[in-house]
């Protein structure tokens, strides 16, 4: 799958996915339609509804909302454990504990990129402590994705969960992860 983004980012009502892939592409498809409920309609920012757009395009603008987004990653619990691939039993003594890590990346507008790793906690996907924080100046809050990624060691994906950064609220909050094919964990 292509990159979304820069056709929502043009006003683009409508970007074509190939939603049998479980990439980046669809889970931020997902997250973009969060912000109504999932209905699969969201209203356009107000600069792209107006008619005096910059010459070099939506893209470029920088709107004069400018805030940095600061994100503590606290902890986890409950992911899923790696299966020892050699054995296919269920078993208890057959599950090796992970190493997992959050990435966190921002994207949007060009100017909106940015990317932040805490680090690995060893054997412990139980209740994973990170307690790690990031600040990124974001410029156009109403553009901007936030793609949580939860990984092992070996970059194999645990759990994702793509949110608007419109949306992200003050506070302690608890993100609901979501397989690669954007299916709830439980």
């Amino acid at each position: 799958n292509f990159d979304p983004v820069p056709a929502w980012n043009a006003g683009c009502q409508m970007v074509a996915l190939n939603y049998q892939t479980n990439s980046p592409a669809v889970w931020l498809s997902h997250g973009k339609f969060l912000d109504n409920g999932g209905c699969g309609f969201v209203l356009k920012p107000r600069h792209l509804r107006s008619d005096a757009l910059p010459q070099d395009g939506p893209e470029d603008l920088a709107v004069a909302q400018q805030r940095t987004l600061r994100v503590k990653i606290i902890s986890g619990h409950y992911l899923a454990p790696s299966l020892d691939l050699e054995n296919d039993s269920p078993e208890r003594e057959n599950f090796v504990a992970a190493d997992p890590f959050v990435e966190l990346s921002v994207t949007g507008a060009k100017f909106d990129s940015h990317a932040f790793r805490t680090r690995a906690v060893r054997k412990n996907s139980f209740n994973p402590v990170w307690n790690q924080t990031c600040r990124m100046h974001v410029e156009n809050f109403d553009l901007a994705l936030a793609l949580f990624q939860v990984k092992d060691s070996d970059d194999s994906l645990l759990g994702q969960a793509c949110l608007p950064v419109s949306s992200i609220r003050p506070g302690y909050r608890v993100v609901p992860l979501r397989s690669a094919a954007c299916a709830p964990l439980r």
